[in-house]
């Protein structure tokens, strides 16, 4: 990647999976990032799900919730105990808020100021989006933030009963208060999910056919092996490029 000659700056994927532990979440960076300034997103009020692009999501399949936000932020949105993570599911709160930092140290600073450090605590340095170049490989901007959302994908999401799943993506402190519609808006995106996956971002995907390119009715969608995958991708660049310019 070629380097800015004001930022280092790289986009940020971050995948969110549970481990086979019953309550543990895990994360996979595929990418890291510096910062030094940012627009950041504006998470979706409290109650607010819009289900084909969800500013914010969860990974609840089994006994956790953990929420997260699409700039790759923990949140304290969605759920309704408003906290970050519960446990044990649809009770107390069990982590307030979390984040990942990161930073480095580079010769390619000024000496007075060696050190770049980015990620999330309770502010957060990112903003939802891929970062863009021109046809050199120079950084030129970020896309629009308000094209992305917490991508979110289950292998068995046209055969399981999702009404627990529901519920809590909706904030019920019950496991069966979804409706049939909450269920099945619910349904309606695990499917868009799978079948408009980011390959083209980078996004991790089984490769069943091994023929590089992804295809919603052979490949799997997520981190192989993984149940479920939550992913976001974020970056630090705060001028904002459409295709036809910048605003």
């Amino acid at each position: 990647m070629v380097k800015s000659s004001v930022y280092k700056l790289f986009s940020t994927m971050i995948i969110w999976l549970p481990l086979l532990f019953d309550n543990v979440p895990s994360f996979l960076f595929a990418r890291g990032a510096v910062i030094t300034s940012s627009e950041l997103s504006v998470p979706e009020a409290t109650g607010s799900r819009d289900i084909m692009n969800p500013a914010v999501s969860v990974v609840n399949i089994n006994n956790m919730a953990y929420w997260i936000a699409k700039d790759g932020a923990g949140t304290t949105q969605g759920s309704p105990n408003g906290q970050q993570a519960d446990y044990p599911i649809f009770t107390g709160g069990f982590i307030y808020e979390d984040g990942m930092l990161w930073g480095v140290k580079s010769n390619q600073y000024s000496a007075a100021e060696p050190v770049r450090v980015g990620g999330s605590t309770y502010s957060q340095g990112m903003k939802a989006g891929n970062v863009r170049y021109d046809g050199s490989g120079n950084v030129i901007g970020s896309d629009d933030p308000t094209k992305h959302h917490v991508w979110r994908v289950r292998t068995d999401w046209n055969t399981a009963d999702l009404t627990r799943d529901a519920s809590n993506f909706y904030g019920y402190s019950s496991p069966t208060a979804a409706s049939a519609q909450e269920i099945q808006n619910v349904k309606d995106q695990y499917e868009y999910d799978w079948n408009n996956w980011r390959a083209d971002l980078d996004a991790p995907y089984d490769d069943v056919d091994n023929n590089g390119s992804y295809d919603p009715t052979v490949d799997v969608p997520g981190y192989p092996g993984a149940e479920p995958t939550v992913w976001t991708i974020s970056n630090d660049v705060p001028t904002i490029v459409m295709l036809m310019g910048t605003f």
